[in-house]
């Protein structure tokens, strides 16, 4: 999703390939590779990227994202929506968890517990 987008993007700014290595100070080699989806764009870049053709960042992020967690589950499909659910419905309690030492554990730094915040 995300690479078809920008080659759209791009062709549309009127920059071809070469360019828009040199705009991202890469060799075209890597360019043309992560336009095709031979190798993968990085956060950094796609920012970049978003900013060199004037497009909305976090919509090519979100992209960025869509394509990185496909490439992930696309063989465990049967896992996906109930995994999805999931994150859903506790994306607040992962955004609220701090990892802090158990009592027993003082002289460790090796053994960490994962307890929550109140």
């Amino acid at each position: 999703m995300l690479r078809e987008t920008i080659k759209k993007a791009r062709m549309y700014a009127c920059l071809t390939q070469e360019e828009m290595a040199d705009l991202l100070d890469i060799s075209k080699t890597k360019y043309l590779r992560k336009e095709n989806g031979i190798t993968k764009f990085d956060r950094d870049e796609v920012i970049r990227i978003a900013g060199i053709l004037k497009r909305d960042e976090n919509k090519l992020l979100t992209y960025w994202m869509a394509d990185n967690i496909y490439e992930y589950i696309q063989n465990d499909k049967a896992l996906v929506k109930d995994a999805l659910d999931l994150i859903e419905k506790h994306l607040d309690d992962y955004e609220t968890c701090v990892i802090m030492p158990h009592k027993s554990d003082s002289y460790s730094s090796n053994n960490e517990r994962l307890i929550h915040r109140l």
